[in-house]
């Protein structure tokens, strides 16, 4: 029995939950559609005390204990290996893009910026040159639909349940969850990113519909 290849997958972003699941999701899409496995490695990232506190800094870790039939962890040695390289490299990005900032050479600080396995996610048509047409051309629906088989650890499994209890949720009834941004998220309702910004009023039409539907709403 041959061993099914894999590819390395250290995310850029793990910062906000939005852009990681986004991400880890067209990586399985990618995984499905080249016959692969993920190796899911999380960069071990220096100094992070003090980046959550100048930049609101700290990664998701618990992302990184989901597992799959196409999302694998690998042996400790190699998750080693390749989350250390991936995290001084992602310090020494850090410091050069400081202090390009800092002489004003750069207009932003970005605080994500190494990874691996992510930069064609989104290409699913492999394409040379990127193209709208090719985009419109994927049977998205096929994707979306495709169920992923993915699970917890037995701990987070049981925190999970905890918590989805809490929230007045029942196991077995269907339910949405809504991933609205608002000004309250970084403080910016005047800021760079307010067109990123919403509020659940605008939304109040569709959660009524959405609610006669028979679905919970969080």
């Amino acid at each position: 029995m041959t061993r099914k290849r894999s590819f390395i997958f250290v995310l850029d972003y793990d910062m906000t939950i939005g852009n990681l699941s986004e991400k880890l999701l067209y990586a399985l899409f990618k995984a499905d559609r080249l016959n692969l496995k993920i190796r899911f490695i999380r960069k071990r990232v220096f100094f992070q005390s003090i980046l959550k506190k100048r930049f609101n800094y700290s990664q998701r870790e618990g992302v990184y204990k989901i597992r799959g039939t196409l999302l694998t962890k690998p042996n400790v040695f190699f998750d080693l290996i390749f989350g250390y390289y991936f995290g001084i490299k992602h310090f020494l990005n850090l410091v050069g893009q400081f202090v390009l900032y800092k002489l004003k050479f750069r207009r932003q600080f970005e605080t994500q910026v190494s990874g691996k396995g992510y930069q064609d996610i989104f290409n699913i048509n492999q394409s040379r040159v990127f193209d709208a047409n090719n985009l419109n051309a994927v049977n998205w629906k096929f994707y979306l639909q495709k169920k992923q088989e993915l699970y917890f650890d037995s701990k987070d499994n049981e925190k999970c349940l905890k918590d989805f209890n809490a929230l007045g949720l029942q196991t077995g009834k269907p339910y949405v969850c809504l991933h609205i941004r608002t000004e309250f998220y970084h403080r910016d309702n005047n800021g760079k990113s307010q067109y990123r910004n919403s509020s659940i009023e605008r939304y109040l039409d569709a959660l009524k519909y959405i609610k006669l539907q028979g679905f919970d709403i969080v």
